[in-house]
């Protein structure tokens, strides 16, 4: 029924605590494994249930693992249900490809500010929640995370560390990002959402963002010149398996991108015929889609829309 068990009081009954907690973990264990075993579903049974008021448990189990195994292409297991948190894990793999991806051309505004546009990618879903939720105005902004998370210059350490570097803690793009970070301190809990304490050392920030993207670092402290160093190097397996679900996620884009110049093709060819046989234009439908065009770049909320992001990104720098 999505309870949660805590323990609550004053009290310091250690022995009750602890049963409290077994049965929590108990009750998390039973719901991966009911996750696991439900019965498989298609895409428009998962989507029908979506419209719906009330699903029955097993719907719910089912609903689940489709969503787990759609956002992950792998096959539904107890572990993966328990990693996957409840759908927090592919946000942070979402924030992780975006910062990945490379960015474009730095552009300069109507007031002569420069700055780096984000990613099509990251610009497309922006765009896609925004036309999909006209009427909001609380959208997640995803540009924003990106323009932050770009300026404190995480990609150039990421780059390093997804293909094995290792690193000290004391190099100097790890140095940088600490004291931006301390210095932007108000900006990066506004936008990230993260408390950057000013005593911190830079590997425990760098942490913070890293946790953010579905990753963790391990080491190791061999000696050197009689002193034991440690060298910090990403957790192998975090991202053999982020790597496997932005593979699979690309794949998924190529595959929407060839349905969608198929369909062009298809619509093309069509149009030629009715041309050829009967002398009849698609009119009709380049009207239509000239008109949504129209309608939707005069709408009264697009310059709005234009100045509040303008505004977000010089306010944040």
């Amino acid at each position: 029924m999505g309870n949660t068990i805590i323990p609550l009081g004053d009290g310091g009954d250690e022995a009750t605590s602890r049963w409290m907690k077994a049965a929590g973990i108990a009750i998390d264990e039973e719901h991966y494994r009911k996750v696991a075993n439900a019965k498989d579903i298609d895409r428009r049974t998962y989507n029908s249930r979506q419209h719906q008021d009330y699903l029955k448990p097993e719907e719910v189990l089912e609903c689940e693992k489709f969503r787990i195994q759609d956002t992950y292409g792998m096959s539904v297991t107890p572990e993966l249900v328990e990693q996957d948190d409840s759908g927090r894990l592919i946000k942070k793999i979402v924030a992780l490809e975006a910062i990945l991806a490379a960015p474009l051309e730095m552009v300069t505004d109507d007031q002569g500010r420069e700055f780096i546009p984000p990613p099509t990618i990251v610009a497309e879903r922006d765009k896609s929640e925004r036309e999909r939720l006209a009427i909001c105005t609380d959208w997640s902004n995803l540009s924003t995370a990106w323009l932050m998370r770009h300026r404190l210059g995480l990609r150039a350490v990421l780059m390093d560390l997804m293909s094995g570097v290792e690193i000290k803690g004391d190099e100097a793009m790890i140095q940088a990002l600490a004291d931006f970070s301390k210095r932007n301190a108000s900006h990066v809990k506004g936008i990230l959402n993260l408390t950057i304490p000013l005593s911190e050392y830079p590997m425990w920030i760098l942490g913070q963002y890293l946790s953010q993207l579905g990753l963790s670092t391990e080491s190791r402290r061999p000696l050197e010149d009689g002193q034991r160093v440690r060298y910090y190097r990403l957790n192998t397996s975090d991202v053999e398996f982020a790597q496997k679900v932005l593979d699979y996620r690309q794949r998924q884009r190529e595959e929407r991108e060839r349905k969608r110049q198929e369909s062009l093709e298809l619509q093309a060819a069509y149009a030629a015929r009715m041309q050829s046989q009967y002398g009849i234009e698609q009119r009709g439908t380049c009207a239509e889609e000239q008109r949504g065009k129209n309608l939707y770049n005069n709408s009264p909320l697009e310059p709005v829309k234009k100045q509040l992001l303008q505004f977000i990104i010089w306010k944040a720098f």
